[in-house]
């Protein structure tokens, strides 16, 4: 995915920590481990995939994330990544 996707999809992340920060431990750890995927230039669906074990390893519940875009294509309307918990990886979908 594009490079601009991933600054899309870290301040998305790093928005979702912001306004969720009474339910996570350590809320702090993952903001900065979201700025440092960013500054390192990680790959979407990497950063996407240890974001979500970032998420279940701090406690919280999550069995599956999803994230989705739009995408400019003639033949399709977006892209997404799923994550599962107890899957190594991420899965990429276009729609």
């Amino acid at each position: 995915m594009a490079g601009c996707d991933n600054i899309s999809l870290l301040r998305i992340m790093a928005t979702l920590v912001k306004e969720t920060n009474q339910g996570l431990p350590d809320a702090q750890a993952l903001r900065a481990w979201i700025i440092q995927q960013g500054l390192d230039g990680n790959s979407t669906d990497t950063v996407f995939g240890g974001f979500c074990a970032q998420l279940h390893a701090s406690g919280m519940v999550i069995q599956r994330g999803l994230c989705a875009m739009r995408v400019l294509h003639p033949l399709h309307m977006g892209s997404g990544l799923i994550w599962r918990r107890g899957v190594e990886g991420v899965e990429e979908e276009i729609y």
